[in-house]
């Protein structure tokens, strides 16, 4: 094989991929892979020995025992027994057997390397392995020195190295990945003992090689089904900019069951989700996925934060008795300017205020689901205009070296941090006024990003994990699996001139009333044409059914956000409308499909003085602009 062949074995890219995602390029030294040098040292009763990964350009050292080098007196001194406690006269760091933890090459060699060279490597042409790699076979040479292929290499020139045996370390799918060899400084021969023994150890060591691969593929399974069983990146609501960071834990360890949504309801709510299942695997992602479809399955229902734990708790209960799930459920209202929520074991949501103040929202924590320890309370609390709400898992606040409380005043001192960088003085007006100033929505959306971005980096520093993507590329890892979900109310919240209701009486002319008060409106928003007359038209409907089905005054909502309008008619009727198949001659039982028809979505919920039923409208780009 010609040096153009060689290196080009070595660069090959399934070759390098696999070396990369089994993170056997990294630089230091793997305690697994120095156990397995040091016996081999004892096997060959050799003073060097190493687990030798080669990639590209560089051979990494992630086993080793004995360092490379000559003896005090600059002669290749003789191999010593490998015995705990004994070093070879003169010879640099711990003999073999005395442990790894040390770098393999003599720093008298340091300074001739190149800058760009990791730690404990050595570029191709030091040694001999990159060739047992490249030809994938066995090679032993008792006397370098009378080997001209060889004597000329730095290994045998500038350290002093005489015999080399290297045996390659194969993949499962048979990839050469690197060696395991032995050096010695004085010409030997190798025995067949030796050449048996070191074969076995060469087994074992791919046997680790290929476990590792196994978890990767395992790790990587229940990643692929973590991620495509929600957005990380949320789709952004009406009336909240959201944003939200996942990252998994540490590498080496499975991935676990945290998620997070943000749900769209009726007339501009949001509802903001965040859970843990405990435990790890494809497992803890499949229960996952199960309790977030469930959780937009209660959503549409419009159930209160209580009733939707409620209803998980014995959700739970049937799916898995071996993990314990925490969740919050939270429902922002742009209107009342208020988020009400419920918490199953869960940590309490954080809001930071536009002023810079921090609070807990820490009342009425129940149980865990699948527990059924009772009902859970729903609790309400103002969210301001400017406010950031926070919902996150305990992988971001949790660490080895500290207490949970003190995790909590950490993230309320780092995400007030981000907000008040982020609302600097070069932060463009974001938002809408009651007057309708133009605003750019996308532009504080991308601002709440960075912030969520900034907080989870600067939340679980650099202790090992998966890469988290922040500002300028920069990633940081977590120690365990951690989720963040920020909802912001825009600086402008629900402009007073965008909203609007009437109360209308039991009579049959408060139909032909709410579509004059909802033209008039429409109007005032410059939503016009088959999109004004489409809104008069399910207003009318709606008003008519709850005049006729209904009980007890009207009361007719409309709302303007960005991007669409959203109808609301209230009364005190408890029944929900339900949509039926109407006969040809019928003259009713067509207007739920019309609404259907003519609307975005449509729904029910139940209020605390009755029902509400709501229809959203898309707005066409440019239409009622603000």
């Amino acid at each position: 094989m010609d040096e153009a062949d060689h290196r080009q074995t070595l660069a090959a890219p399934e070759r390098l991929r696999t070396l990369h995602d089994l993170g056997l390029l990294e630089s230091g030294h793997d305690e697994v892979f120095d156990r397995f040098a040091r016996l081999a040292a004892r096997l060959a009763d050799a003073p060097v020995a190493l687990v030798n990964f080669v990639d590209a350009e560089y051979q990494r050292f992630r086993g080793s025992a004995g360092t490379m080098g000559r003896t005090a007196s600059g002669e290749p001194g003789r191999a010593t027994a490998p015995t705990a406690g004994r070093t070879e006269a003169g010879a640099e760091g711990p003999a073999p057997g005395n442990g790894g933890g040390h770098t393999v090459i003599p720093a008298a060699l340091l300074g001739n390397l190149p800058t760009s060279c990791p730690p404990d490597a050595l570029p191709l042409d030091y040694g001999f392995c990159p060739h047992v790699v490249a030809r994938g076979s066995t090679l032993a040479i008792g006397d370098l020195r009378a080997d001209p292929a060889y004597r000329d290499n730095p290994t045998v020139t500038d350290l002093g190295m005489q015999a080399y045996l290297g045996m390659p370390l194969q993949d499962g799918s048979g990839l050469i990945l690197g060696t395991l060899c032995v050096l010695d400084r004085r010409p030997r021969t190798w025995h067949r003992q030796i050449l048996a023994d070191l074969q076995d150890l060469a087994h074992a060591v791919e046997a680790e090689v290929r476990l590792r691969q196994e978890a990767a593929r395992n790790r990587h399974t229940a990643i692929t089904l973590q991620r495509s069983l929600f957005e990380e990146r949320p789709q952004q609501p009406d009336s909240l900019r959201v944003a939200g960071r996942y990252v998994t834990g540490t590498v080496g360890t499975e991935v676990g069951g945290d998620w997070y949504d943000a749900i769209p309801l009726g007339f501009g709510r949001t509802a903001l989700v965040v859970g843990d299942v405990m435990g790890r695997g494809v497992h803890a992602a499949a229960v996952m996925g199960q309790l977030r479809t469930a959780v937009r399955a209660y959503a549409n229902l419009d159930l209160s934060p209580g009733e939707v734990l409620e209803r998980l708790d014995d959700l739970v209960q049937d799916i898995t008795d071996e993990q314990i799930i925490t969740c919050v459920y939270a429902v922002h209202d742009p209107v009342a300017g208020e988020v009400e929520w419920a918490n199953a074991g869960h940590l309490p949501p954080l809001v930071v205020e536009a002023a810079g103040g921090m609070r807990r929202l820490s009342s009425a924590v129940g149980a865990p689901l699948g527990v059924q320890a009772g009902p859970f309370t729903t609790s309400r609390t103002a969210l301001p205009r400017g406010a950031v709400l926070a919902l996150f898992t305990d992988g971001l606040v949790e660490r080895r070296d500290r207490d949970i409380d003190a995790g909590l005043r950490r993230l309320g001192e780092v995400l007030s941090g981000a907000v008040r960088e982020a609302d600097g003085p070069d932060r463009p007006e974001v938002g809408a006024d009651a007057g309708g100033t133009t605003v750019d929505a996308a532009k504080d959306a991308e601002v709440l990003d960075g912030v969520c971005g900034t907080t989870m980096l600067r939340m679980i520093g650099a202790s090992g994990g998966e890469e988290c993507r922040g500002p300028g590329g920069t990633t940081r890892y977590a120690d365990d699996d951690a989720a963040l979900l920020l909802a912001r109310v825009p600086s402008d919240g629900c402009p007073d001139g965008w909203r609007g209701q009437a109360s209308l009486p039991r009579e049959p002319a408060s139909a032909s009333a709410a579509r004059r008060f909802a033209r008039g409106l429409l109007a005032g928003w410059e939503v016009t044409g088959s999109v004004g007359d489409d809104i008069e038209l399910v207003v009318s409907e709606l008003v008519s059914n709850a005049l006729r089905h209904g009980a007890g005054e009207v009361l007719l909502r409309l709302l303007r956000t960005e991007r669409h309008v959203h109808v609301e008619v209230h009364d005190a009727g408890t029944s929900a409308p339900r949509r039926r198949r109407a006969a040809a001659m019928d003259e009713s039982g067509r207007g739920l499909r019309l609404i259907a028809d003519l609307g975005q979505r449509w729904g029910t919920r139940h209020t605390a003085g009755g029902k509400a039923v709501w229809c959203q409208f898309s707005l066409p780009a440019g239409q009622g602009a603000c």
